[in-house]
């Protein structure tokens, strides 16, 4: 039942007009969505978009998704940058 659930869930998430990056929760959401569905490249690329990357930076959910989604796909070195840019910044 549960699979239907979410399939029926992106279903929705995918045909409406208001995009799921205008709040941090509603992206959680999508996310959450792709990742119980194991939609690996669409999360990626939700992700890879100036506002998820936006939202990433801002919300600690999003941005725990986002490293399962890129350990999922095997994007360590993209981790590692994007960890030691942080690390930069903000030391």
């Amino acid at each position: 039942m549960h699979p239907i659930l979410f399939k029926l869930s992106h279903r929705l998430l995918s045909s409406t007009l208001v995009p799921s990056h205008l709040s941090a929760d509603r992206f959680y959401l999508h996310l959450s969505i792709l990742k119980e569905l194991e939609l690996w490249d669409d999360a990626h690329q939700l992700l890879s978009t100036p506002p998820g990357r936006a939202i990433c930076e801002t919300s600690l959910l999003v941005d725990e998704i986002r490293r399962q989604v890129w350990k999922q796909k095997g994007l360590w070195a993209e981790e590692k940058q994007i960890a030691q840019r942080r690390i930069t910044e903000k030391g």
